[in-house]
């Protein structure tokens, strides 16, 4: 008898040891990791930007509700517009300067079929995506380089009984920023070249190609930015590369040295880059040289350039061999 009992008593230990088992799995199960993030952007003064509000997993999220700050000094808040994952709930919004209350609600909420396969949702629905875009207007006033934050000060998520689904899950946040920037030097991608530069010449202002070479002269698109080259013209053995020269200079009375210069399109007005000159004696180990800016002259041609010429302020002579070279860096 004694032994039934214990094998009874087991056996019920066997099935609530299982039921907590089941119970722990199926919380782990339905714990989600979340994560809200707002886009960065530069813009000028006067000028509008749009910013995206985005979530990236509304799996049983019914309800949604956001409080976003900003800086009123900086900007100012004109219009709300639902994204693709925000056009399937119903989109509220208030606050007052500075600060943003935006709610979204759901009869319904994205499901993911009952068994984690993010394939099987229901009709109308993604995983995440974009809930909204923010168009802010960069009050006159601002002054470049001034920012304004866009913080996540609060979010919130619940299901369909109302449920908050905070507790359970993982929800992060990724904030963003809008910075005041000169119209000229817009550059959204912050690949070094900008925006209206991209745009002029067909590239892509949404992707980092600073060393891309779309015109296959081996001289890539940070250098024909510089330069104020075209990208998508060839430059080899063209006149608009920078060119050297042996110059005869009257170091003292009646003595003549030869020295190297190099001149060369520069941009007027520079931002995130700058011009070194290098110089080397076997072509292979190059230092930084000392050079004398001779001229700059404006160019005039609408490429905001001017050519610019320097002189090594060391003589030929004092080498078996002497190389000088231009050389482009970012910031």
């Amino acid at each position: 008898m004694s032994k039934y009992f214990t094998v009874v008593h087991q056996s019920k230990f066997v099935l609530l040891h299982s039921i907590i088992v089941l119970l722990l799995l199926s919380n782990t199960l339905l714990s989600r990791d979340r994560k809200f993030e707002i886009t960065s952007i530069q813009g000028s003064p006067n000028s509008t930007v749009r910013i995206e509000l985005s979530l990236d997993d509304a799996i049983g999220a019914a309800g949604i509700d956001i409080q976003i700050n900003y800086d009123p000094q900086i900007v100012k808040l004109k219009t709300i517009t639902s994204g693709t994952l925000g056009d399937h709930y119903d989109l509220d919004s208030g606050g007052s300067d500075g600060q943003l209350l935006i709610t979204f609600t759901s009869d319904e909420a994205p499901s993911d079929g009952g068994g984690g396969d993010t394939d099987t949702l229901a009709p109308g629905f993604g995983v995440g995506g974009a809930l909204a875009f923010l168009d802010f207007e960069i009050n006159s006033g601002a002054i470049e380089d001034l920012f304004s934050s866009l913080i996540i000060a609060n979010s919130e998520l619940s299901d369909e009984q109302g449920v908050c689904l905070n507790e359970s899950d993982d929800i992060t946040t990724e904030n963003g920023e809008v910075l005041v920037t000169d119209a000229n030097f817009i550059d959204n991608d912050n690949d070094i070249l900008p925006d209206v530069w991209e745009q002029s010449f067909g590239l892509s202002n949404q992707q980092i190609d600073t060393l891309l070479d779309p015109d296959e002269d081996n001289i890539v698109n940070l250098m024909e930015y510089a330069l104020g080259l075209d990208p998508n013209k060839s430059s080899i053995n063209k006149l608009d590369l920078p060119q050297i020269h042996i110059v005869s200079i009257e170091t003292e009375p009646q003595v003549f040295k030869d020295f190297l210069e190099i001149s060369f399109k520069r941009l007027k007005v520079k931002k995130r880059i700058t011009y070194n000159f290098e110089t080397t004696d076997n072509g292979f180990s190059w230092i930084s040289g000392t050079f004398n800016e001779i001229s700059a002259i404006d160019n005039m041609d609408g490429t905001g350039t001017e050519t610019v010429t320097v002189r090594d302020s060391s003589p030929i002579e004092n080498f078996s061999n002497r190389f000088i070279r231009v050389k482009v860096t970012n910031e």
